[in-house]
């Protein structure tokens, strides 16, 4: 028997929000190691991979495997995917630098990872502007 399409869809975002709540939870009581803002970010950069390969799998998981949960739910596992990017580099903006924008500029420049990091999320946010189901009607 399978589950009604609305309890389906709130049982998979609770599981989508359990590692942030999980994080949450770690930075509250101190459970991120010695150097708890490097755990975070990474962290959350890691789920952010999570869900963009989740969501890539989506195709041909379903080609090759006839599975469709995935393909079904592919918009939420990426605006989920896009929220852990903005909030890895929203921690990463706040805890690293503070905000003082030269000193990203200069690390921008310095370590290519986070160059490709930027260009990443920069890809992502046309893609999540555009997944409402407005902008779905209106791009046709």
């Amino acid at each position: 028997m399978a589950l009604p399409r609305r309890l389906q869809t709130v049982i998979l975002f609770l599981i989508c929000a359990l590692p942030l709540c999980w994080l949450i939870v770690a930075t509250g009581r101190g459970g991120l190691g010695v150097n708890p803002t490097e755990a975070l970010i990474r962290q959350l950069g890691e789920w952010a991979l999570r869900f963009l390969l989740i969501t890539l799998a989506a195709s041909p998981v379903n080609r090759w495997l006839k599975w469709r949960l995935l393909l079904e739910y592919r918009r939420m596992f990426g605006l989920f995917a896009f929220v852990y990017a903005c909030l890895h580099l929203f921690a990463y903006l706040w805890f690293d630098h503070f905000f003082v924008w030269l000193e990203l500029i200069e690390d921008l420049i310095k370590r290519p990872f986070i160059t490709l990091g930027m260009i990443a999320w920069l890809l992502l946010l046309p893609l999540a502007l555009t997944s409402t189901r407005r902008a779905v009607k209106r791009i046709g």
